[in-house]
């Protein structure tokens, strides 16, 4: 994400952009300003800038002349945006609505090893039953969405596809390259989901059952906690066996 003479910023971490809102443009990145402590004011000014400024700002960087405009961590809640809610931008694209739409996204346990940082078992815990809550209120709110779990994602991504084009009604899309198995190096972050997944077992790598998909002894041995483990097989059973009513 970067207009030009900015700062480059990833695309999947829009929140990790310091954005003048007045200009419209990147002048830090979160990592930046972190180390100073106008960081934390900007965190709360940021809380007030009106959605039609934030639209203005994305509408930098989206094709508004696509029927999906992907964002991750834009702030942008669960309402339909329409009306004088869409700023000019949008309109001389003939788009008339925005239709929020969630893919959330889930990981079990023992996976935690493919991730590049770890964390403490308590906060893995804790972002399940974070995820468990938001579920119930995209439900309420009648809001689009799809659970996908990281082991989804990774050994059987072309079915995810197919899942995510069906809650979208967009059965027609055809998968990109994101999901074509590429020859890299064996650090997940050098490659595809899709050949990450072909290379590595999941039993052998992560301890993990793909037709239960559930975790074995030694991917729960950093779980000693009985409460936590409690805490946590609730939430993982929930979003394990969760369906959304969007998915034909």
């Amino acid at each position: 994400m970067k207009a030009p003479g900015e700062i480059p910023i990833w695309q999947c971490e829009p929140n990790a952009a310091v954005i003048n809102w007045e200009t419209l443009k990147i002048i830090a990145t979160r990592i930046e300003w972190k180390k100073r402590k106008k960081y934390r004011k900007y965190q709360k000014q940021t809380k007030d800038v009106p959605q039609r400024r934030v639209l203005r700002f994305f509408a930098q960087f989206w094709n508004l002349s696509k029927p999906i405009l992907f964002c991750k961590f834009c702030g942008l809640g669960t309402a339909v945006i329409e009306g004088d809610a869409l700023p000019d931008e949008y309109k001389i694209h003939g788009i008339t609505q925005l239709i929020p739409a969630r893919i959330v996204m889930w990981r079990p346990f023992c996976l935690e090893t493919l991730a590049n940082e770890r964390s403490f078992v308590e906060n893995e815990v804790k972002r399940l039953e974070e995820k468990v809550k938001l579920l119930n209120t995209l439900t309420q709110n009648d809001v689009r969405h799809i659970v996908v779990g990281l082991d989804e994602l990774t050994w059987n991504p072309f079915s995810v596809a197919s899942r995510i084009f069906s809650m979208l009604n967009l059965p027609g899309l055809v998968l990109d390259s994101a999901f074509t198995p590429k020859e890299k190096d064996s650090k997940q972050k050098n490659q595809t989901i899709g050949s990450f997944g072909l290379k590595h077992d999941p039993k052998e790598c992560c301890d993990f059952n793909i037709t239960t998909r559930s975790c074995g002894r030694r991917g729960m041995a950093k779980m000693r906690s009985p409460l936590l483990t409690k805490r946590y097989l609730k939430a993982e059973s929930f979003l394990r066996s969760y369906h959304s009513s969007f998915e034909i």
